[in-house]
């Protein structure tokens, strides 16, 4: 323009900041036009009177919204504050909104790469009337009245969902088919987002409208929306909404950003839906446990067997897979369902593994023609891999697996250790990363494929076995104890229904009980504990195996000696001698009879500990000193809970032990009955 100076300085009283841009173009001719603050007092230095085009500075007071779309200019109406600024020129007409604002920051909006509209703010300038275009066109006022002042707030969010409703303008469904799913389901993403149900209807009808849809109106759904939510109904949401469009990954990051959806977290929070829940009915009926080996192991299940080096786990699991390919008992279990076997032992070679199931058979059948299938150390094989940054995700080896349990129809599965099978930053001592691996790789092996599923760990220095020369009957089972022989995270506990734990034959085990009543070397003896059953009683005897050691004919003519676990008759001597015990028990036991009346003084029940503590005072270890009190009162009460477990019928009455689990506090008692009482008690 030939009057730029005139303008310029007319734009200066206006509260612009006016800046000299060359003629049909839109590059500032100052070298640092950002920080030029031209008045009225300095434009002349600027604007000589050459024919220039002038922009102004934004982002010190004034901004400018630029429509870059004709859908976005279209829509601009209905989504911007109204502006007293309006300008263009002919071919796009009313593409600027000008307005006061403190606002500062500069953002495009884009969408495939192509601007849809842009807040101009701090480090941008736009090119005003009276100016030439690049294109030639006039650059017009289309309104020029008095200045509206706008909020950051107000104008980055009115700018957010002008993009956002140019966007679905854009992609709005052309035939009516979905379109009624698709803003119901608009509508509950923006109700989640925090948008009135106003603004909501308001938006997605102006959409509709846009884009032609002639049933604009019936498009409105912010109202069910809001019915459902509030009934706590189920109401689609964001990401329905994102795959009727479908959208992209990126396109969706876009929606939901200028949706107001700032966090993973508001995404996720409209991906939930209701949680699936179900109704118990009386006449519902129950299907049986999947139990393949009662007690021991079951299908969808892990079962976890437990020892320390050398106690035989991996002959164990071999016997196993044996017993589950044959249908011949396990170690006295009946075995209710066969099926394809596989063994996979990491610290074993392949000819070990050959040699153990040889040695199985010599003692317990041929297999025949039933499958057993085994990997070796030869093979090594890692299921899962752990990474601090890239999270925990199965390996090639586990998606291996997996298809060869569908191809060969495995029905049971034995990994042999436990730890062997992954790799990575592992620490087997952390809870959230065992159960990661236990619960999200190997139980979804077993329950995908209906079979079941075993595996050996190590053990740590617990013993489950407890056992006083001086006042047990017999060695006990510590069942907690044995449970959490398991080595590193409680978690791996947690996530097995069935702990199974070995205990090689102590040498104070042997000296101070086995080895009066049975043959050595106590090396040969290894004890089963049933540590934990979540569907059945656990046994109270410990079941001793025996490694029968058997010789094995290889193919270069030499006997190879492989020991072979079986049912030792161990087990019978020990429950002969505990019979014995009990008498003995029963006997001392009635030798303080008298006292123990005393003691209950009268009533029907006392506490165990409050008889014990006064039964020490009879006892002449106590009397002459030589044993601590506290160490005969133990001794008492387990004397009176083994003496007392099956009744002691004197003078009329009936004296037992009785345990009651539900007490808070005292859980040990004596009670006192008459035998008619005793005869009617149920069980």
């Amino acid at each position: 323009m030939k009057d730029s100076l005139e303008q310029a300085r007319k734009l200066c009283e206006e509260g612009y900041l006016p800046i000299p841009v060359g003629r049909r173009d839109k590059k500032p001719v100052l070298p640092n036009w950002q920080h030029a603050e031209i008045t009225t007092n300095t434009v002349d230095q600027y604007f000589n009177g050459y024919d220039t085009n002038i922009g102004v500075v934004l982002g010190k007071g004034i901004i400018d919204i630029d429509l870059d779309d004709p859908v976005a200019i279209q829509l601009a109406p209905h989504f911007l504050p109204k502006s007293g600024k309006i300008f263009g020129r002919p071919s796009k007409q009313r593409s600027h909104y000008l307005y006061k604002s403190s606002h500062q920051k500069t953002k495009q909006f884009k969408y495939k790469q192509q601007t849809l509209l842009e807040l101009r703010g701090q480090g941008a300038q736009t090119v005003v009337p009276p100016s030439t275009h690049t294109s030639g066109e006039d650059i017009r006022w289309e309104v020029n009245d008095e200045w509206t002042e706008v909020s950051t707030h107000t104008i980055a969010a009115a700018a957010a969902k002008l993009a956002l409703a140019t966007l679905f303008t854009k992609e709005y469904p052309t035939s009516p088919g979905s379109r009624d799913e698709i803003c119901l389901a608009l509508s509950g993403a923006l109700l989640r987002a925090k948008w009135s149900i106003k603004t909501a209807d308001q938006f997605i009808y102006r959409v509709a409208k846009t884009a032609k849809d002639e049933e604009a109106e019936s498009r409105k759904k912010g109202l069910r929306v809001k019915e459902q939510l509030s009934q706590d109904k189920h109401a689609w949401g964001f990401p329905r909404f994102c795959k009727l469009m479908d959208f992209d990954a990126p396109t969706k990051t876009l929606v939901a950003s200028w949706m107001g959806l700032k966090t993973e977290e508001d995404i996720a929070e409209q991906e939930v839906e209701p949680l699936k829940v179900f109704e118990y009915q009386s006449t519902d009926r129950v299907q049986s446990r999947p139990w393949v080996i009662p007690g021991l192991l079951m299908k969808k299940t892990a079962t976890l067997l437990v020892g320390p080096p050398g106690a035989g786990k991996t002959s164990m699991g071999a016997l196993m897979m044996y017993s589950l390919a044959t249908g011949k008992p396990f170690l006295g279990k009946e075995v209710l369902e066969t099926g394809n076997c596989l063994i996979i032992a990491a610290e074993e070679s392949k000819n070990e593994i050959k040699l153990k199931f040889k040695a199985i058979e010599q003692v317990y059948g041929d297999v025949f023609n039933q499958k057993i299938y085994y990997r070796g150390l030869e093979d090594d094989l890692k299921l899962v891999q752990f990474d601090k940054r890239k999270g925990t995700t199965p390996t090639k080896g586990y998606h291996a697996l997996a298809k060869q349990i569908e191809l060969l129809r495995i029905k049971h599965l034995y990994l042999d250790p436990l730890i062997n099978f992954k790799t990575g930053g592992f620490d087997e001592n952390d809870n959230e990363q065992m159960e990661q691996y236990i619960k999200n790789f190997l139980i979804p092996l077993a329950v995908n494929n209906e079979l079941t599923l075993s595996f050996g760990h190590h053990a740590n220095k617990i013993s489950g076995i407890s056992f006083n020369d001086k006042y047990d009957d017999k060695p006990e089972i510590d069942n907690v104890n044995a449970m959490y022989a398991a080595r590193g995270a409680s978690s791996l506990v947690a996530a097995a229904r069935f702990v199974l734990t070995l205990y090689p034959m102590t040498k104070y085990l042997w000296e101070t009980y086995y080895a009066n009543i049975c043959e050595g070397p106590r090396n040969r003896y290894v004890g089963l504990v049933e540590a934990k059953s979540n569907y059945s009683d656990l046994s109270d005897n410990i079941n001793w195996l025996d490694k029968k050691i058997v010789n094995v004919t290889t193919a270069d003519h030499v006997e190879e000696q492989v020991a072979v676990l079986v049912v030792s008759n161990l087990n019978e001597v020990t429950n002969q001698r505990s019979k014995l015990h009990f008498e003995r028990n029963k006997e001392q036991v009635l030798k303080r009879v008298n006292h123990i009346i005393d003691c209950m003084g009268g009533g029907t029940e006392r506490p165990i500990n409050q008889v014990a503590e006064q039964l020490v005072l009879k006892e002449p270890d106590y009397q002459n000193g030589e044993i601590k009190k506290q160490t005969i009162k133990s001794r008492i009460v387990r004397l009176l809970e083994a003496g007392l477990q099956e009744g002691l019928e004197f003078d009329g009455f009936v004296y037992r032990f009785e345990y009651r689990a539900y007490e808070s506090k005292t859980k040990k008692w004596i009670i006192k009955t008459t035998k008619t009482e005793e005869d009617n008690i149920p069980f």
